[in-house]
Order: C-alpha cells, then sequence, then structure tokens
C-alpha cells in the first residue's frame, strides 16, 4: 500500500517559481521529486484567470489546524514581495 502526502506549502511555492522560470510540469515534478501526475493536479485544482497561485485550494474542505496559518503567513510574504 502507498502512503500518500499532500503537498507542503514550500512545495506550492517551489512549484510557482518553476512555472515562472518557464519548467514544464514534468520538470518540476523532477526536480522537486514528486510524481508528475500530482504537479498536473496541483496546477489544474489551483489555476483561476490569473494562472496558478500556490496555496490551499479554495473549495477545499480539509482543514488542519497547523497548515492555514502557516500557508497565511508565507502567503501574505509572498505576495506582498512579488
Amino acid at each position: 500500500m502507498r502512503h500518500y502526502t499532500q503537498l507542503a506549502c514550500e512545495e506550492r511555492y517551489q512549484i510557482y517559481s518553476l512555472l515562472k522560470a518557464g519548467h514544464s510540469p514534468s520538470e518540476i515534478a523532477r526536480l522537486i521529486q514528486r510524481d508528475k501526475s500530482t504537479i498536473s493536479r496541483e496546477l489544474r485544482r489551483n489555476r483561476g484567470r490569473r494562472g496558478y497561485r500556490p496555496g490551499p485550494h479554495p473549495k477545499s474542505r480539509i482543514v488542519n489546524s497547523a497548515s492555514p496559518s502557516m500557508c497565511r503567513s508565507s502567503a501574505s510574504m509572498f505576495w506582498l514581495t512579488s
């Protein structure tokens, strides 16, 4: 049986920066050592009118008590600097 793990906030920001640098989803998967289907699913779920946005999916009902606050603080710092 396989063990699945969710993408961490840091991995989502890595995906974002690698996409901006022009890497393909397959290259991103290889670089962050994740399956390419995981990357393509992430891109499809979190892509809006303005492209890929790292962070939890807005319609996600899964709430982890530690992740949202960490993601939120990282996201606010990220969006202020970019």
